[in-house]
């Protein structure tokens, strides 16, 4: 019988973590330089990764911002759409919250119909009046 050979996993940025900590501990309860040099190299790992990520993230922003600029200078119709979007995305939501206070305090306060119906009865009673005053 074979024994299984063990699958070795691509390192994860959350991989090199777990083994940072684990190795850091056993070096700092242990003091064994094999522990110490595990550690310093999940370090190095992340460290480097970290660079790594942090160059993609700085040529994507000089990417995006190239494209920008060159779009703008070929679609200045769209470059101003883009402006009056920025200016809805702002204002909108300032629009919005207007609206709906509005909206609520129309709802909250319902139509007080008794001045009418006091303004009403006045004029059915004046009309009652000079009715019964004609027969007289």
């Amino acid at each position: 019988m074979s024994r299984p050979t063990p699958s070795v996993e691509p390192m994860t940025f959350y991989n090199a973590v777990n083994l940072y900590k684990q190795n850091y501990l056993e070096y700092k309860l242990t003091g064994r330089p094999e522990f110490k040099t595990a550690y310093e190299n999940a370090q190095a790992w992340i460290t480097t990764y970290l660079s790594q990520l942090d160059k993609r993230i700085t040529e994507d922003k000089e990417f995006v911002s190239k494209f920008v600029t060159e779009y703008q200078n070929t679609n200045p119709e769209l470059s101003a759409l883009q402006q009056q979007m920025q200016t809805i995305r702002t204002e909108g939501p300032k629009l919005q919250d207007r609206y709906e206070t509005e909206r609520k305090m129309r709802e909250a306060a319902p139509e007080d119909f008794t001045s009418y119906y006091v303004k009403g009865g006045v004029i059915l009673a004046t009309i009652g009046i000079g009715v019964i005053a004609s027969f007289f």
